[in-house]
């Protein structure tokens, strides 16, 4: 980073403060899809009927990381254990429970309800590619309305984890440990969709 500084203001003359702020600024922050409102309880669910994860503590993983990267940044001023959720849900397993009511049940005002599209470590059975698909809504829990995005659908999260190695992993161990690895990047970013962020930031993996 050094050395295009030196040159910038070598090449610029007396016009030094613009091109040293630009190079020790570092790279533009990518912009929060939604700003959630600071002042509201929220909780975050993640939510796997089709059974697309193969573990539900995995499953836990991807809600806990955003969870934690959302407490990390300050985005609410209170943020309810998502394992609360989770076990709120549970209770009534004759039918699905409606989201407001989950949120209500742990006194969040509005939730961060995402569902499971994909989740595989391969795409075609053979070569290693980890990737997950998310559809995201923020669901306040008070008026049992959405509040983002416009489209009932939800808004489309998709991750994708460059592999260190083309061959799957041979062990229970190896493949619980990618799961796990894919399972926090995917929380990460479920959490980046209402932080701004650095564009290139991946939870670094085992080696």
């Amino acid at each position: 980073a050094i050395v295009p500084v030196l040159a910038a203001v070598f090449a610029g003359g007396c016009n030094i403060f613009g091109p040293a702020v630009y190079f020790l600024g570092g790279p533009a922050k990518t912009k929060a899809l939604y700003k959630l409102d600071a002042k509201r309880p929220t909780v975050v669910f993640v939510d796997d009927r089709s059974n697309k994860v193969p573990r539900r503590a995995t499953r836990m993983v991807i809600a806990q990381e955003a969870e934690r990267t959302l407490a990390g940044e300050k985005v609410v001023q209170e943020l309810i254990s998502t394992q609360s959720a989770a076990l709120a849900a549970s209770q009534d397993k004759e039918k699905a429970t409606p989201i407001s009511e989950i949120g209500r049940s742990v006194s969040a005002e509005v939730v961060i309800y995402a569902t499971v599209d994909q989740f595989s470590l391969t795409t075609d059975g053979q070569r290693y590619s980890p990737i997950a698909v998310l559809r995201v809504k923020v669901i306040d829990a008070t008026s049992d309305t959405r509040l983002w995005p416009d489209d009932p659908n939800g808004a489309v999260v998709r991750v994708q984890l460059p592999p260190k190695t083309s061959e799957l992993p041979s062990t229970s161990a190896a493949r619980f440990t990618a799961e796990d690895e894919l399972a926090k990047q995917t929380g990460l970013e479920l959490a980046w969709v209402f932080v701004d962020h650095l564009p290139d930031k991946t939870i670094k993996g085992p080696e």
